[in-house]
């Protein structure tokens, strides 16, 4: 095995054998970038690995269609949809027909800072960087099959140009309406949108910005999810908008949840669902068709907001906020309150509402002294007695 640098030529070359024992050579721009592949090379062969040559020459598209082949069964509809997307309109018309062996870190890097949207326009931090996790993640499979000793996005995020990669904005924290404004945007949802068929889109809001529910589990709840005896709502099912069609999928975390059915919507919900079948939903269009939860919040909602003159960029999932906010302000402890969200620990609770909760110690305290308070004066005022008497 060596490096050199090529005669008359300005780049270096590797040689070595592969895994089927024929001599192979690769080059590379610079010295460095040779002796780090050499060193790639040693390390893979002290372990017992590899690079298969012919499996480095197939396109990355061969690589991605094994690779999302393999997800459909074991990842959720609406990450399945973004694996696609990002395929489709990023990552496929640069690097889809690219022999894998031939993808280097400088090529991503050129790549990904310069990502557009399809509209032209530059691609926000936070798009570049899931595109760039997703990319990622087919790269590893081609390691996986030996076609590449390593992915080259790792060696970008570890190396000297690093710094180069898109940034991400923080985290942008959600708004949250007044009791005013979601009875106001709710009645808004009424007023506006037609009225027939199975559709109340005033009860599908308030659903949402009451008990917290997602637009997808508030669009599949079934009949058979409400006990009004026992007064509870089980949260099991999502309806997600997947190639074209509204689907049932399982919710964010997996699992189910059951909460008591806000008094506010009680009756409202007993009266839409009066002579519907158990498995039917709660919530349908004027049209008759499960809600479609995208169009709703690109166009329904868009509308209401102007109708009932609150700011556009209030988003349809404000709603689940707007609920957090509420009971947090009134009191409900963060651990009841990832219960209500269908938070897996209390912990992502508090790291999204920590603004709402930094009150909260003072509160308490305030209460504990008020208690303590009145037990000096009841001590103080037995004390008095005592020495009167």
């Amino acid at each position: 095995m060596s490096v050199k640098k090529r005669k008359n030529r300005k780049n270096w070359s590797v040689k070595w054998r592969d895994i089927q024992g024929v001599q192979r050579q690769k080059t590379f721009k610079t010295q460095n970038e040779a002796k780090e592949f050499e060193r790639q090379i040693l390390i893979q062969k002290n372990k017992g690995i590899q690079v298969n040559v012919n499996q480095g020459k197939r396109p990355l598209q061969d690589f991605y269609m094994e690779w999302i082949n393999s997800k459909i069964d074991n990842v959720r509809p609406k990450s399945l949809l973004q694996y696609e997307n990002s395929w489709d309109v990023y990552i496929k018309s640069t690097f889809g027909q690219v022999p894998v062996s031939k993808i280097t870190n400088m090529d991503i890097l050129k790549w990904i800072t310069s990502l557009q949207l399809a509209n032209g326009k530059k691609a926000s931090g936070s798009t570049a960087n899931r595109t760039l996790s997703i990319f990622s993640m087919i790269l590893n499979w081609a390691v996986e099959a030996d076609a590449i000793l390593v992915n080259p996005i790792e060696k970008l995020k570890k190396g000297s140009n690093k710094n180069l990669l898109p940034k991400v904005k923080a985290h942008r924290i959600g708004q949250s309406l007044s009791v005013e404004q979601l009875f106001k945007v709710a009645n808004t949802c009424q007023e506006t949108f037609p009225k027939g068929g199975q559709d109340n889109y005033r009860l599908f809001v308030l659903l949402m910005g009451l008990m917290g529910l997602r637009v997808g589990e508030a669009a599949g709840l079934r009949v058979k999810d409400l006990n009004f005896d026992d007064n509870r709502m089980t949260i099991e099912h999502t309806l997600v908008f997947y190639k074209g069609k509204m689907i049932s999928s399982t919710t964010k975390n997996g699992k189910s949840r059951v909460l008591p059915i806000s008094h506010f919507i009680f009756e409202d919900l007993k009266l839409a669902v009066e002579g519907k079948d158990p498995e039917d939903l709660v919530f349908r269009s004027f049209l008759g068709h499960p809600i479609n939860t995208s169009r709703f919040g690109s166009h329904l909602w868009k509308k209401a907001l102007k109708r009932a003159n609150l700011a556009s960029d209030i988003r349809v999932h404000d709603l689940r906020h707007t609920a957090a906010s509420l009971y947090i302000n009134y009191g409900m402890s963060a651990v009841m309150v990832a219960e209500l969200l269908g938070h897996s620990n209390p912990a992502i609770t508090l790291s999204v509402y920590s603004h709402l909760y930094k009150g909260e110690l003072a509160r308490s305290m305030g209460d504990v002294e008020k208690k303590i308070a009145q037990e000096l004066i009841r001590v103080n005022t037995e004390t008095i007695q005592s020495e009167t008497a």
